[in-house]
């Protein structure tokens, strides 16, 4: 390998870890604004549906587009789409987590 080409393969692998470490803060911040968001209405559904059907229908919808977000980030060629596609995946995984909770903590006792 000739100093250009070892230079140029550094540069990418930096470039890489670069939209690497971005795409964890995406992650979070991503999961952070859907998780709360998934609680209250989680809350909201359960006022008005009742406990079992309100949290079934946060945790179907959520894992339900966690899912399709999955797909769509599996199978798109741009690695920012990619990013934004598994970055609203875990979040809508997160958005489905109240209801588990919730149901664990009727189930267990306060």
């Amino acid at each position: 390998m000739d100093p250009a080409s070892v230079e140029q393969s550094i540069e990418d692998a930096i470039a890489a870890i670069g939209v690497a470490v971005d795409a964890v803060g995406v992650v979070i911040i991503v999961a952070g604004i859907l998780s709360p968001v998934g609680g209250a209405i989680c809350d909201r559904l359960t006022v008005a549906w009742g406990a079992r059907q309100g949290r079934r229908a946060v945790a179907m919808f959520g894992v339900s587009m966690s899912a399709t977000c999955v797909l769509a980030g599996i199978y798109t060629e741009n690695a920012y789409l990619a990013i934004a596609a598994l970055s609203l995946a875990f979040g809508f995984a997160m958005f489905a987590e109240s209801g588990y909770w919730s149901t664990a903590m009727d189930i267990g006792g306060k």
